[in-house]
């Protein structure tokens, strides 16, 4: 009998949950995630101080409250993803694109996310060990196919998420 009562109660929870998830397209607007949330990556290159800059970013980040990750590329560039709000994404955008003061060369290329959902999930702003493999399969941010010895540098670099 207990076995019986078992079986009906995780049917009923497997239906609810069925239930759930054929009407999460029914979500009114402004409920969304994409309808809060403005997510992105981005990689900056050119003549400046990398490190300084990666520090740059992430202070600023931390004052928007947003979340996310920067790192020191291996090819000399300054990558990451940036969460935030739909009013803070378009905020560290601009400044990611402005660049550091003392650059006059200097450029960033911008992804934006349509689902707002980022790879690397940490809960504040985050200077990434640059020996983690961060890459994407598109740019911003694409890199080759990984060797032997960059597979072992990167798993050495192992944070907890």
């Amino acid at each position: 009998m207990a076995v019986a009562g078992a079986r009906l109660a995780g049917a009923t929870v497997l239906l609810l949950c069925l239930a759930l998830v054929s009407h999460a397209s029914d979500v009114p607007a402004g409920w969304r995630m994409r309808d809060r949330f403005g997510g992105f990556r981005f990689e900056c290159r050119g003549a400046f101080d990398r490190d300084a800059w990666a520090l740059q970013v992430r202070d600023y980040a931390d004052e928007l409250s947003g979340f996310g990750w920067v790192q020191l590329s291996p090819v000399g560039t300054v990558v990451g993803e940036f969460r935030g709000t739909k009013q803070t994404a378009p905020w560290m955008r601009e400044f990611l694109e402005a660049g550091p003061d003392e650059s006059a060369a200097f450029a960033c290329a911008v992804e934006e996310y349509p689902d707002t959902k980022i790879r690397f999930h940490f809960s504040h702003f985050k200077v990434m060990d640059p020996r983690r493999r961060s890459c994407f399969r598109k740019p911003p941010h694409a890199c080759g196919p990984i060797d032997a010895a960059a597979a072992e540098a990167s798993a050495g670099a192992r944070e907890e998420l």
